[in-house]
């Protein structure tokens, strides 16, 4: 009798309370604030789709579209990735923030903030421009817009 209860002791399992804290995708305070959080950053998780948008809209994933027979579906997200992969080479170290993607009828909208640390070259970033337009117009098969916006450092929204 002794000795299954030893057994049963060492062989017990320890548990404890679950925490149910949810830490991802936030910032912690700082005792100074002293921390600067852009627009993007300050908002929650929780919060994209309530009262901030997604950096990319395509809705051939909708029902009624047709995406299982033509394929729309993966065609349009392998077209997401390679327009951010072209604007990144193309932007090369330039990019402020994450260009954000919109698809509106046969129209592909791309909004891009760029750095002037060293004060680009209005004429670099014209050609850049009409490069970027004409090259994914070809390439996607579809009208290309590209919105560029010239901003000295990332915009403070939120001190913590």
């Amino acid at each position: 009798m002794l000795i299954t209860q030893v057994s049963l002791v060492r062989r017990s399992l320890s548990t404890s309370v679950p925490r149910c804290k949810k830490v991802s995708g936030r910032f912690r305070t700082t005792k100074n604030r002293s921390r600067a959080l852009t627009y993007e950053m300050a908002k929650k998780p929780s919060d994209i789709g309530v009262s901030k948008g997604w950096n990319i809209s395509q809705t051939s994933a909708l029902e009624g579209e047709r995406n299982e027979e033509s394929g729309t579906t993966a065609r349009a997200l392998f077209e997401e990735l390679f327009v951010r992969n072209f604007l990144q080479g193309t932007w090369h170290q330039m990019h402020v923030f994450t260009p954000v993607i919109k698809r509106r009828l046969n129209q592909v909208h791309i909004c891009l903030f760029l750095r002037s640390v060293h004060g680009p070259n209005i004429n670099v970033v014209y050609f850049l421009t009409g490069y970027t337009e004409q090259m994914l117009s070809y390439i996607l098969k579809c009208p290309v817009k590209l919105y560029v916006q010239i901003i000295k450092d990332r915009p403070v929204y939120k001190l913590i």
